[in-house]
């Protein structure tokens, strides 16, 4: 039976199995030993979703370059032959810049379809500085995605979106607000002797 276009829409938007969100830091209080982590995916995981919800041969990309800015275009042609556009600019990143741009880009094309949107409410997680002053590496909070499973909601996870949830809507915003965001919201549900 073939999907309808609102069954796609609510599949792009089902949250992200635990194994496949990966974990960086966001800022470094090295004086109090702590690293904010944020959670993000790959642009595998993307591709991997639009192939598993849509199909391959009916979402495709684009990327066009604006004042200095590298946009991605995620098109996807739905069931009922609807073709539906969706795009947002990426950053450099400090390794390989232009490929971490369009990366970058890529993914935020897709979290305008839902795609690891409700990765922006997984809240505050925090890890400890190794003696080096480093977070350890492919650290995960504790008890995290020890097994390949989507997380099932309980009462106590209201604030993640899941299908039957309404989503928010995609806000474009720059980088530095993004970041101030995330300091402002860290300092207020930091821990006791945290930011």
């Amino acid at each position: 039976m073939a999907k309808t276009n609102d069954q796609i829409k609510q599949a792009l938007r089902e949250p992200t199995p635990q194994d496949r969100i990966k974990w960086r830091v966001g800022f470094k209080n090295v004086d109090k030993g702590y690293a904010m982590m944020l959670a993000y995916i790959d642009a595998r995981y993307v591709q991997d979703r639009l192939d598993d919800v849509v199909g391959s041969e009916n979402w495709s990309v684009s990327y066009n370059k604006i004042d200095n800015s590298l946009f991605c275009a995620i098109t996807v042609t739905f069931p009922n032959g609807e073709m539906v556009t969706k795009s947002d600019c990426g950053t450099e990143t400090d390794v390989e810049a232009e490929k971490g741009q369009a990366s970058d880009a890529f993914k935020r094309a897709g979290v305008m379809f839902g795609i690891g949107r409700d990765l922006y409410d997984l809240g505050d997680h925090y890890a400890d500085l190794n003696s080096n002053g480093y977070v350890d590496k492919n650290w995960k909070p504790q008890g995290w995605g020890e097994t390949p499973q989507r997380h099932v909601q309980t009462d106590e996870d209201s604030a993640v979106p899941t299908p039957t949830t309404p989503q928010p809507e995609a806000q474009k915003q720059t980088t530095q607000q993004y970041a101030d965001e995330v300091i402002e919201r860290a300092s207020e549900n930091a821990p006791e002797g945290k930011p």
